[in-house]
């Protein structure tokens, strides 16, 4: 009965560890995203694998700073 106990918690525990090295792929973003899968820069620096946006460029409109509207009060010897 004790070995038997001894060999379910080491199953139970590699069963356990083995899941940590298992990478799931996130959920899909929307319907111009790609996967791209893990790969390594030529310096060596390691990109873990992504989704990368591929549809079309999105425009950004240009925000104007409202301007701020001075009323004249008039300049010396301006008359009214």
């Amino acid at each position: 009965m004790f070995n038997f106990i001894k060999r379910f918690i080491i199953v139970l525990i590699l069963v356990l560890f083995s899941f940590e090295f298992i990478m799931a792929k996130p959920p899909k973003p929307g319907a111009d995203f790609v996967w791209i899968p893990q790969y390594k820069t030529p310096l060596g620096i390691v990109i873990p694998a992504h989704w990368k946006y591929k549809g079309k460029k999105k425009i950004r409109k240009k925000r104007y700073k409202k301007q701020k509207v001075y009323q004249s009060k008039g300049f010396k010897g301006q008359s009214k």
